[in-house]
């Protein structure tokens, strides 16, 4: 438990200020427990801080509020005012790669908020709503001018691609998101896929395959499928299991469709096989909780 809300904002006013982004995801997360008040309460603590964090911890303290409260819609609507602080944030001076892991755990919530909420109105607003959020801040990583590649915001481009993905899936429209793929696999963004412990994480890398290989599938580009989602699996770790298990979902029926094409197998036999696999288009999303 966080304790009161004094000691919420005490406590994420200090993760900002002492750059200390693994503590501020925590405290920015709406799977972890978050002090209750009132509006005016959270208000009048939250007047303690200055800039963007202030738009930060009130929007999580009332976001917690109307989900604890079952509003999902209005829980959603705070969210995006935490995005709006953390894109600001991204813009600021003190900005740098301690704040990627903050802003990958609001744009998660972001997501499963959108989700839950169009799931309840039967419509997809708000999950076009959170899509805008994330291509904004996928802008401001990848316009980072920072030289540093320790300190780069370009880093958390990949994280945001996966995002965009997962979104794009749920709206059944990938074309959406073409153009950002083109511009995170350009020329000056290619040594971050190379350049290890300062490019793309490994699980980054693992998620934006995954999510290219289902596209593939789709498209009935079986080659760069198998190519994607054998990535996928072969660095997925090993004790992911869940993850391994959404991958093969795919994988299995895409190397017995190649199998099929390459033996000449009759067309009935193939539609069958892609008739199987399109009854598992869902919206499955890794769980990145697992990653190392």
């Amino acid at each position: 438990a966080m304790g009161t809300i004094q000691q919420y904002v005490q406590g994420l006013g200090h993760a900002a200020r002492s750059n200390d982004g693994v503590m501020l995801s925590r405290m920015v997360s709406l799977r972890n427990d978050t002090p209750s008040g009132s509006a005016s309460e959270i208000t009048r603590h939250c007047g303690s801080l200055g800039g963007p964090i202030k738009q930060v911890a009130s929007g999580h303290l009332l976001a917690a509020a109307q989900l604890a409260a079952g509003d999902v819609g209005a829980a959603f609507t705070q969210q995006i005012e935490i995005m709006k602080g953390m894109r600001r944030l991204l813009e600021s001076k003190d900005k740098g790669q301690w704040l990627l892991k903050p802003l990958e755990v609001v744009v998660r919530d972001l997501r499963e908020l959108a989700y839950r909420a169009d799931d309840a109105a039967g419509r997809n607003d708000n999950t076009e709503a959170a899509m805008a959020e994330v291509r904004e801040a996928f802008t401001n990583c990848l316009s980072d001018r920072n030289q540093d590649v320790t300190n780069t915001l370009k880093r958390g481009g990949l994280m945001l691609m996966s995002n965009l993905l997962s979104i794009s899936f749920r709206l059944n429209n990938f074309a959406i998101v073409q153009s950002y793929i083109k511009m995170i696999e350009s020329e000056r963004m290619k040594e971050m896929f190379k350049n290890g412990r300062n490019g793309f994480s490994l699980a980054d890398r693992v998620t934006y395959q995954y999510y290219l290989g289902r596209n593939a599938m789709f498209q009935a580009d079986y080659t760069r499928a198998n190519e994607c989602l054998s990535y996928a699996f072969e660095h997925c770790h090993r004790e992911a299991q869940h993850n391994k298990r959404l991958i093969l979902v795919y994988l299995t029926p895409v190397k017995v469709t190649s199998c099929a094409i390459a033996w000449f197998i009759p067309c009935d036999d193939r539609c069958r096989c892609r008739v199987c696999v399109c009854r598992h288009r869902v919206d499955h999303d890794f769980a990145s909780v697992f990653w190392v």
